[in-house]
């Protein structure tokens, strides 16, 4: 019941975070968005993987556990949304369906200089 609890405080943090965020990455056990901040100033927002948890952190920095004795999260994109599976290690599975955020609008400029 815990992990049930857990999970469902985790995924409203997520979907508060993804809102009027932009995608700077989605990777199979960690995502990276920009969220503005209430100072005006633009910082990067992860969840990542970190031994058995997913921790939250902000500018790089920082370490706030959202899930823990987790053995397993996958991200993936599907359509529109971004689709969670964790397992924890007491072998409980869960699944949800986030609203993909915007992503990242490269300048050409920008283009140029990662293409090389």
């Amino acid at each position: 019941m815990d992990r049930q609890i857990e999970w469902h405080l985790f995924l409203n943090q997520l979907e508060y975070e993804l809102t009027d965020s932009t995608l700077e990455g989605l990777y199979e056990d960690s995502l990276v968005v920009e969220k503005m901040q209430k100072d005006g100033k633009i910082k990067k927002v992860s969840y990542e993987r970190y031994q058995s948890l997913i921790r939250r952190r902000v500018g790089g920095e920082g370490h706030q556990p959202m899930l823990t004795k987790i053995r397993r999260l996958v991200l993936k994109p599907d359509g529109q949304q971004i689709r969670l599976e964790a397992t924890f290690l007491n072998n409980e599975r869960y699944v949800a369906f986030l609203t993909m955020p915007k992503e990242k609008v490269l300048s050409d400029q920008q283009e140029a200089i990662n293409d090389k």
